[in-house]
Parts: structure tokens; C-alpha cells; sequence
């Protein structure tokens, strides 16, 4: 990704030989001096903005990845715990667009000064789809995903509407063969 900004240092290094094969009647101190400076400037910023994305953007978007690996384990060995539960049954990951809820808090004070980080933060797109690829790339854990038909009749259902949010107990169980994780009382 940061490839592209390599071109600044090949940029400069040229600016540099440029300037030292320039005729004497060029080479005087001032002009040498602004030559070297118009060409770094321009690289002391891209060397201070690749230490931001590299050094803050990617160490909060691994603080996140840690955040929701370690919540979908719990998540997992809960489900393992269920009586029910095997590979087969089908799985519906209800209301999970905002992953953590406010039984499962994730703040980072560290990280609330940065900003024009795009795609380092939380954003609300999670859905029963993202979740179950996530489980099955990132936790080797297959899960097999409650057809439409399905997650239909169950969000009717009573039970459904009463189960509590995640982590508490109950929030994790099975109504007509489909296990319902219930991350967040409802979608956003």
C-alpha cells in the first residue's frame, strides 16, 4: 500500500544528482540549499504520514481485529457448551450490525485523538453472513448460516423477542432446530 510513496525517495535521490551536475555557475550555496529543501520536504511528509498510518492507523485497526477475535471466541466456546449444538445446525446471528453492545463496552482512549483514519474504527456493516465468514476464516469454526425462511419465523417468535442480549445467560439457544446468538437487542 504505502509502494506508491517510495517514488518520493527515487524523487529526491534524482533532485540531488541533478543538482550536483548542475554547471558551476549554478551550484552557488543558496541554490544547492533550495534545490535540496524543495525536494525534501516533500519527503520528511510522506515520512511522517506513513509513521501515522503504519504506526497508529494499523495498531488500532489490530486493537479492533484483537477486539472482535476475542468476542466471537467467547461467542464459540458458548456455543460449543450448548447441548445442541453441532456443525449441521443452522446458526442466526441476530442484530449483529454493531458487534459489541452495551453489555460488552469497547473503548480506546489511546485512539480518540486520531482522526482522518478511514477504516481504522468500528463501523455498524456487520450482518449474520460477515460473522459466519469470520468464524469460519478467522476461528476455523464452521458455521452454517439459518436460511432467510428461517430467521423469518424465528424473529416473530415470543421466545426470540424475549432472549437477552449477549453475554448474559439465555442468549445463546436454539428455537426449531436454528441456534440464535443474539448479539444486540436489535439492528441499528
Amino acid at each position: 500500500m504505502l509502494f506508491s510513496l517510495v517514488f518520493l525517495y527515487f524523487l529526491y535521490i534524482k533532485l540531488i544528482d541533478t543538482n550536483l551536475s548542475l554547471p558551476e555557475e549554478y551550484q552557488g550555496i543558496g541554490k544547492k540549499a533550495a534545490t535540496q529543501w524543495i525536494g525534501l520536504l516533500p519527503l520528511i511528509a510522506a515520512i511522517y504520514s506513513g509513521f501515522l498510518i503504519c504506526n497508529q492507523a494499523y495498531g488500532r485497526m489490530n486493537t479492533r481485529y484483537e477486539n472482535i477475535y476475542a468476542f466471537l471466541n467467547r461467542i464459540a466456546a458458548r456455543m460449543e457448551e450448548t447441548p445442541e449444538w453441532s456443525h449441521d445446525i443452522p446458526v442466526y446471528f441476530a442484530n449483529p450490525s454493531h458487534i459489541f453492545n452495551a453489555n460488552y463496552e469497547v473503548e480506546i482512549k489511546a485512539y480518540d485523538d486520531l482522526r482522518r483514519m478511514m477504516g481504522t474504527d468500528l463501523y455498524p456493516w456487520y450482518n449474520s453472513e460477515e460473522l459466519v465468514s469470520f468464524f469460519e476464516i478467522y476461528l476455523h469454526f464452521p458455521v452454517r448460516e439459518a436460511s432467510s425462511e428461517q430467521i423469518a419465523d424465528i424473529s416473530a417468535s415470543e421466545e426470540f423477542n424475549k432472549m437477552p442480549v449477549f453475554p448474559a445467560e439465555g442468549s445463546i439457544k436454539v428455537i426449531d432446530d436454528v441456534m440464535i446468538v443474539k448479539p444486540d437487542e436489535r439492528s441499528h
